[in-house]
């Protein structure tokens, strides 16, 4: 039975508990949405039937796993001491390792008697691979020398950099760097395939140049400078550089390219490798793309950028105006979304141009949280681009992105126009302290007013419309399609939590 970490922490809580457990509550617990819990139960149903274990599910009271003692602990130690390598995992181990060492052949037996597994299975994950490895134009080789990737140096890269940055190794990982710019998992993958120190000297030489740019390169972007970067290295080191000046290089912003090639320099020096020109350009490229520029704060008037053409410009006016008509039509006065998204749109198509991939860790998790959203975008940007820019193709990874800021949008703009009632029956003093840290934590909200909880069922003769319901005591008989949110009078943290839990699955 292969469960993902999040199905294992849900069979662990209820496993350990006897009584029924709502959705709301795992939610709760493993801090996700109510969303996300229903599709996983879902999954681990489907799962479970192979093992003969059943959901025993009740209307208002929740979940629970119905089995007796003996059998629950001998579940409950499975999922504890199954430490066996993830089947997806193993292939991306395999997919990684034939990147690297592309396009020098291994064989099946090797890759069985390492992973300890059978021929066939090592069959069956080269399988996938080979299907993984067709989008970017790569091919598997399998003969009687050995099993390996075949395909153009560039092709080689981009898949290696899509590979690792969505790569999770599910080990206890290491400490961040003191920046704290990646997450530990994918710091960890990083220094499993080319060491802490030369890790830590490309981050240094990223931060060098950021210096010399006088600003910073934004997050989307750093993990994939960063493990570009490490790979060129690994790369050439072996002997594997790119033989050909890049595509789309007609002129160059020399400022940039005078920092590219002092990266060089200094990866020289250090490392005592010598950077073809050819390389030198690929740098270029990721700099020249990396969404440096943006500043830390804004003022709230309209945003000029005088290096970002007018093209772009009403390139971006016009994805904002589509998703406005498709949310909310509030979105056209963020001006931090008008900021954000055209230094992202100004960089992607840049990549466009020099055809540079980059990949989205949370591609997933956006794909899975923001279903509906991730399609409007899809399908508002891909009509827009084919105004604008028909001969470029925006991947799964850029729209991720163009998601994510199109939901923190929408996010800040419910946020400030909420309306809300409180409800509390444990004396005015304690009622006034509530709303007092309500409007402390959101102050943007408009409390409305503080009912007891026997008035709530007659707010919907309100000739005007309640955002959300935040009460200290349990309403038994609600009646309403209002948000209701649960919090203590000290509204702490655990309560905030639950207050945005509540509207993002409204």
């Amino acid at each position: 039975m292969k469960l993902s970490d999040r199905q294992k922490s849900i069979m662990k809580s209820l496993l350990e508990s006897h009584d029924y457990q709502t959705t709301e509550q795992i939610a709760r617990q493993l801090n996700v949405s109510k969303k996300t819990i229903y599709r996983e139960l879902d999954e681990l149903r489907n799962l479970l039937r192979n093992e003969n274990i059943e959901f025993d599910s009740k209307i208002g009271a929740g979940v629970r796993i119905d089995l007796d003692q003996a059998t629950r602990n001998q579940l409950t130690l499975k999922l504890a001491t199954d430490s066996s390598l993830p089947l997806d995992q193993r292939r991306y181990e395999i997919l990684i390792d034939l990147l690297q060492n592309a396009p020098q052949l291994t064989s099946i037996k090797k890759l069985s008697d390492y992973y300890f597994v059978s021929r066939s299975s090592i069959q069956n994950d080269l399988k996938y691979i080979e299907e993984w490895i067709h989008c970017y134009d790569l091919t598997l080789i399998r003969n009687s020398l050995g099993t390996g990737i075949d395909g153009r140096e560039i092709d080689i890269r981009k898949a290696l950099t899509t590979a690792i940055i969505k790569y999770h190794s599910g080990t206890t990982t290491m400490q961040t760097s003191a920046s704290e710019r990646i997450d530990a998992d994918t710091r960890t993958i990083l220094v499993q395939q080319f060491s802490e120190q030369v890790v830590v000297y490309v981050e240094n030489l990223i931060h060098e140049a950021e210096n010399q740019l006088h600003s910073v390169i934004g997050d989307p972007y750093y993990i994939n400078i960063l493990t570009h970067i490490l790979i060129l290295i690994n790369r050439v080191r072996s002997g594997k550089q790119l033989d050909h000046k890049p595509n789309g290089i007609n002129e160059v912003d020399l400022h940039v390219f005078r920092i590219a090639v002092e990266m060089s320099t200094k990866i020289k020096l250090h490392l005592n490798l010598e950077i073809p020109d050819s390389e030198i350009y690929y740098i270029y490229q990721h700099l020249d793309t990396s969404g440096y520029g943006i500043e830390p704060s804004i003022s709230n008037k309209d945003i000029e950028f005088t290096n970002i053409n007018s093209k772009v410009k009403e390139y971006c006016h016009d994805i904002i105006a589509a998703m406005s008509q498709v949310t909310d039509p509030q979105i056209v006065n963020d001006n931090y979304l008008k900021r954000y998204l055209l230094l992202h749109l100004h960089s992607m198509i840049g990549r466009q141009k020099y055809q540079i991939e980059i990949s989205c860790p949370l591609l997933t998790a956006v794909k899975n949280d923001y279903q509906e959203l991730f399609a409007k975008t899809v399908q508002a940007v891909s009509e827009i681009t084919q105004r604008y820019y028909p001969q470029y193709h925006i991947s799964e990874d850029e729209l991720a992105y163009l998601t994510l800021y199109i939901q923190g949008s929408l996010e800040v703009v419910q946020l400030k126009k909420l309306r809300v009632i409180v409800v509390c029956s444990s004396g005015i003093g304690t009622s006034h302290l509530l709303m007092a840290r309500i409007k402390k934590t959101f102050p943007t909200w408009e409390v409305v007013d503080m009912i007891a909880a026997s008035k709530v069922n007659t707010l919907d003769q309100l000739p005007e419309k309640i955002d959300l319901i935040v009460s200290t005591v349990n309403i038994a008989d609600y009646k309403l399609h209002i948000p209701l949110a649960f919090v203590s009078v000290l509204f702490n943290e655990n309560d905030i939590k639950n207050v945005k839990s509540v509207l993002e699955n409204r």
